[in-house]
């Protein structure tokens, strides 16, 4: 499995380091179901589903899924905005769903929320 790498402003990656933010969210756009999901790794997104046998769908978005239907992300790294400070996490679990406002998700609006487990360096 891989790594994502994500940068974050200083009061996020602050609220993470200090065990106050225990998750990271991501919009629902074409970008991040690229990004983070991918081919050839053993979990199955479970956000994507069978359409016939050369395509599948996307639960949240409605279309054509287009980035394949498994996830290829274990660990995730987050770097303190552009500098070399950075701290890495285990992922516990990926899903969508409506985040904590107070730890930067949109309001009414589901994300897919990086549920952070312990952390390896």
């Amino acid at each position: 499995m891989e790594t994502l790498n994500l940068v974050l402003k200083t009061k996020w990656y602050d609220m993470i380091e200090n065990g106050i933010k225990k998750e990271e969210y991501r919009e629902i756009k074409d970008y991040w179901c690229k990004r983070i999901k991918g081919f050839g790794k053993p979990k199955v997104c479970p956000y994507s589903l069978p359409s016939n046998d050369e395509e599948r769908i996307c639960q949240m978005k409605g279309t054509q899924c287009l980035s394949g239907s498994e996830i290829k992300y274990d660990k995730i790294r987050f770097r303190r905005g552009y500098t070399n400070t950075y701290m890495v996490f285990k992922i516990d679990t990926m899903r969508v769903g409506k985040g904590n406002i107070e730890w930067g998700a949109p309001e009414d609006e589901n994300v897919f929320i990086f549920v952070l487990g312990d952390r390896l360096e």
